[in-house]
């Protein structure tokens, strides 16, 4: 007797359990290819999270500077203006006005 296939498990709609801790949650995001923005922004808001956008260092830093505080800034490492290694420290060693 043949043992019957498994189907692979149809996709949730809904939020799985472990994005239910990123709902509400205010993620900046900074990259500098438009692609990888829109793919993560995407993937990011699909897990409720609101997320805010930039495409260099310079302007995550104003970002974090000018807006409430965000859970969590993800940064690419490698972008103009102002990579992300070197924004990391700016507002530590910068005054409170860019």
């Amino acid at each position: 007797m043949a043992a019957a296939a498994a189907s692979p498990a149809a996709p949730s709609r809904g939020l799985q359990p472990q994005h239910e801790a990123l709902r509400g949650r205010r993620i900046l995001y900074a990259e500098d290819s438009i692609p990888s923005q829109k793919i993560v922004q995407r993937m990011l808001e699909r897990a409720g999270v609101r997320c805010t956008v930039v495409d260099n260092g310079e302007a995550a830093v104003h970002a974090a500077l000018a807006y409430p505080p965000f859970d969590c800034i993800l940064m690419d490492c490698n972008m103009p203006v102002l990579d992300g290694m070197a924004s990391q420290i700016m507002p530590a060693t910068s005054s409170s006005t860019l």
